[in-house]
């Protein structure tokens, strides 16, 4: 598998690249766990359409293999974009490494037409659906992120145990 982050990222004119920092870790050291297909296309999935959008990714909802996944592509505007394509470089670095039932599996990537990652699609709604079931909402209205920070959300000392205990062992 080739490394997480590469020299020879092509940067526009405009873009400034991220600084080593001296306190990175190296990723590629860990162990892969998932030993996955990097030469996937576009073509392959046998449908796709627009779920949702993140900060310089569009996330897909398709069928791969006959099984329901998530395609997080990067957005045609960062294509050229070096921190853009090594964000999406190290997650898919990490999560090649990560092996653990409470984190979400990477299951292969490709980059035709531009780069991209499958994830294994997990049908039981957000996280802030989780945390906030419909009694405690408002509205049921997609996700707002600006109110979510606004709101302080207070979880019982178990929950936190067991997330931080979770996280721990991925």
């Amino acid at each position: 598998m080739p490394h997480a982050v590469s020299s020879d990222i092509p940067v526009s004119e405009n873009e400034i690249a991220p600084p080593n920092y001296p306190f990175s870790f190296p990723v590629s050291i860990l162990v892969v766990h998932n030993d996955i297909r990097t030469d996937i296309a576009q073509k392959d999935f046998e449908s796709m359409r627009n779920f949702a959008e993140g900060s310089n990714s569009d996330i897909f909802l398709a069928k791969y293999n006959s099984n329901q996944v998530i395609v997080k592509m990067l957005q045609k505007r960062f294509r050229n974009s070096r921190i853009a394509l090594q964000e999406l470089n190290l997650e898919h670095a990490m999560l090649a490494r990560l092996s653990h039932p409470n984190v979400v599996k990477i299951l292969g990537a490709g980059d035709v037409p531009q780069k991209f990652i499958i994830l294994e699609y997990l049908g039981g709604g957000t996280l802030q659906q989780l945390l906030h079931p419909p009694s405690d909402r408002k509205s049921t209205a997609i996700l707002n992120f600006p109110l979510i920070f606004k709101k302080r959300t207070v979880l019982p000392l178990d929950r936190c145990l067991v997330m931080a205990r979770d996280i721990a062992t991925a």
